[in-house]
């Protein structure tokens, strides 16, 4: 299937492009290879990817990753010229047949600035909007072009993307006052505890509105297999969760407390104790990772208990309620 985008789809979709003999098509299995080229070049840019390409065997697990997820995508190339200008990857979700995912959008560096993104970015909707209510996609936070596209397209951040701090100083006394318990749960509880105090967190910042389309779009009934989950209680009332994880000398920790104890003493004392908790035999840093509804209250205690924290530069993950699609809202 081909789609031709120049005067046509203007006129249709209001896409608009300087370049007038670009089209859209199918990518086929002999574009793989300039796809990963292109993936590789492009990412390394994001400090994370540029740390695994620095390692010959690393490099070498990235490139195969990006292959097996060309096979779990939907594939497209923008071609000017009958060379292949950009490329777009879409990616249906496991866990909700609610939205779609552009897994990955590139464009060539000489022909950015000259709407092929946009063309894409169009494409990606009329593509999905026939059977989504949402399109979805990540962006790292300092990629400020590439965020001005998606606000003029309409995308918007729901504050469910994690941001990471790393903890690099704790005080030797943590002294907690008030009853604070860290109880262990796993399986449906654990899903169920970690879903409520999310979901509360981001209506408290967004709106009931905001919360449904976060529930239908981002909650799973999955859990990391390696992390260990806890129930915060506070004088017997479920107050918070928490899951651990040890990777290597790192303690990877995910913590969410519910909103009513936000800016409190008992924020405090939980996030005090849940340091005191993980730093025990601790080698190596330890890594809070927290949704963006979370960040601002979670960085003042930080502050407040003399912690020292890097904030980690992030994705945000952002989202586009889709129009004349068939399915009804959950």
């Amino acid at each position: 299937m081909v789609v031709f985008i120049p005067e046509e789809a203007e006129r249709v979709w209001g896409i608009e492009t300087s370049i007038r003999n670009l089209r859209i098509q199918k990518a086929s299995l002999s574009d793989v290879g300039e796809m990963v080229r292109w993936a590789l070049a492009y990412h390394a840019k994001e400090p994370e990817v540029r740390k695994t390409l620095s390692s010959p065997l690393k490099s070498l697990h990235f490139t195969l990753w990006l292959v097996y997820n060309w096979f779990k995508c939907y594939n497209f190339k923008a071609v000017v010229s009958n060379r292949m200008a950009g490329y777009l990857q879409l990616r249906p979700k496991a866990h909700d047949r609610v939205s779609i995912h552009i897994w990955d959008i590139v464009v060539h560096p000489r022909l950015r600035g000259k709407g092929i993104g946009t063309s894409l970015m169009k494409f990606a909707e009329k593509t999905a909007q026939s059977k989504h209510q949402y399109l979805t996609l990540g962006v790292i936070e300092s990629n400020a072009p590439a965020r001005r596209l998606y606000r003029k397209l309409g995308y918007r951040n729901l504050q469910g993307s994690p941001t990471c701090f790393k903890i690099t100083e704790i005080p030797e006394d943590l002294r907690v006052s008030s009853k604070v318990e860290f109880k262990l749960i796993s399986g449906e509880k654990a899903v169920s505890c970690r879903n409520r105090i999310l979901l509360d967190a981001v209506e408290s910042v967004l709106g009931i509105d905001e919360r449904k389309t976060f529930q239908s779009v981002y909650l799973s009934s999955n859990l990391d297999r390696k992390s260990v989950q806890f129930r915060i209680v506070v004088s017997t009332k479920e107050a918070g969760y928490v899951s651990i994880k040890q990777k290597r000398n790192v303690k990877s920790v995910f913590f969410v407390l519910h909103p009513s104890l936000w800016n409190t003493d008992v924020e405090i004392d939980v996030t005090k104790l849940l340091i005191d908790r993980i730093r025990e035999g601790l080698v190596g840093p330890i890594k809070i990772c927290v949704v963006q509804a979370y960040e601002k209250s979670l960085s003042a205690v930080l502050s407040k208990i003399e912690c020292r924290s890097e904030r980690a530069i992030g994705r945000l993950g952002l989202i586009k309620k889709l129009s004349g699609n068939r399915l009804k809202s959950t």
